[in-house]
C-alpha cells in the first residue's frame, strides 16, 4: 500500500521505517521545500505525524477525500483547546478518520522491538484496514471505537509526565511518584467523563499504558522536561530546544477542568508551576496534602 507520512519527526520516521519493513510505500512530508499535495496525493493513506499545533494550519483547504487518515499527534490545541479530532471536523477533512496512541517511544519502534497500540476510529472497516496494514509480529494492535478517550490520554499523559519528572527531580522519592501516579489518573478519568470518553479507555493502552511509560522514563521528552525544571532549570532550558506537547495540554487542560467545574489538583498544580512560576517543591507537597 502507499502511505503519505506528514511529519518528518522521530515517530514518523519510525513508523515510516516500520511500514517500509512490513512491504509498503511511502512518501515524507519534512516540512521544508517539498510538496505537501504530492505527498497526500501519493498515499491511499495519510499518516499526520506533526504536532497538535501544526495540524490547522498545514492541513487548511487539503481534501483526502477517499483516503484514510491516520492520526498519531497527542496533544490538545492551544486556545481553542480541541483535540486533533475536533481541529479535522473543523477542517471538513473528509476521511476515514484512524487514531494510534499507545506506549510507543519512536526509538524502540524504529529498533522492531515489541510494541503494542491501539487505534480508535468510528468506521469499522478503516479500523481493520489499518490494523492489517501496521500489525507485525512485534507491533502488535488493539482496537477501540472511543475516539475520545484515545486522543485525550495520549494528550494528558504528557502533563502527568512533567509531573513525575518534576517530583524525580525534586528527589520526591519513586513512593511519592507512585501515588501521584495514581491521583494522575483518576483526574484523567474526571475530565474523560465530562468530555464523553469512556473510562475503560483510561485503563487501556491508551491510558494506563501510555502513562506508566511517559512517567517512569527519561526517554520521555515531557518527563525530561519536568526534571529540569524540578532541579531548578528555567522553563526555557528544561525545554532543551525541544517541542514538548505536555505545556500547551498544561494550559488547555487547565481552561477545560474550569470550563466543567473541577478542580484536579495535579493538572491545577503543574499549570501553576509551568505558567505561574510556582516553586516546583510547593507545588508537590500542596498535591500530596491532597492524595
Amino acid at each position: 500500500m502507499k502511505i503519505g507520512i506528514i511529519g518528518s519527526g522521530a515517530f514518523g520516521t519510525a513508523l515510516a521505517k516500520h511500514l517500509e519493513e512490513n512491504g509498503h510505500k511511502f512518501r515524507v512530508w519534512e516540512h521544508k521545500n517539498s510538496a505537501l499535495d504530492n505527498v497526500i496525493d501519493f498515499g491511499e493513506v495519510v499518516v499526520n505525524a506533526i504536532p497538535v499545533f501544526g495540524i490547522r494550519e498545514t492541513f487548511k483547504g487539503k481534501s483526502l477525500k477517499g483516503k484514510i487518515l491516520i492520526s498519531v499527534s497527542k496533544g490538545i490545541e492551544k486556545k481553542i483547546h480541541k483535540l486533533p479530532y475536533q481541529i479535522f471536523a473543523d477542517l471538513g477533512i473528509n476521511s476515514s478518520y484512524v487514531v494510534l496512541s499507545g506506549p510507543s517511544f519512536a526509538k524502540e519502534v524504529g529498533e522492531g522491538l515489541p510494541t503494542a497500540v491501539i487505534l480508535a476510529s468510528h468506521d469499522k472497516s478503516s479500523l481493520t484496514k489499518t490494523k492489517t496494514l501496521l500489525e507485525t509480529e512485534s507491533f502488535k494492535v488493539e482496537e477501540t471505537n472511543d475516539v475520545v478517550g484515545v486522543e485525550l490520554s495520549g494528550a494528558l499523559k504528557n502533563v502527568l509526565a512533567i509531573a513525575s519528572g518534576i517530583a524525580a527531580g525534586v528527589g520526591m522519592g519513586k513512593n511519592y511518584q507512585a501515588a501521584l501516579f495514581c491521583r494522575g489518573l483518576d483526574e484523567m478519568i474526571s475530565l474523560g467523563n465530562k468530555m464523553g470518553a469512556r473510562q475503560e479507555t483510561f485503563y487501556s493502552l491508551a491510558g494506563i499504558g501510555d502513562l506508566f511509560l511517559s512517567t517512569t522514563s527519561d526517554q520521555s521528552r515531557n518527563f525530561s522536561f519536568g526534571l529540569g525544571i524540578g532541579q531548578g532549570e528555567t522553563i526555557e532550558k528544561a525545554r532543551n530546544g525541544n517541542t514538548v506537547e505536555g505545556m500547551g495540554t498544561t494550559e488547555s487542560v487547565y481552561h477545560l477542568s474550569n470550563k466543567f467545574g473541577l478542580k484536579p489538583v495535579v493538572f491545577h498544580s503543574i499549570y501553576s508551576v509551568v505558567f505561574e512560576g510556582k516553586d516546583p517543591k510547593t507545588a508537590l507537597e500542596e498535591i500530596w496534602h491532597e492524595i
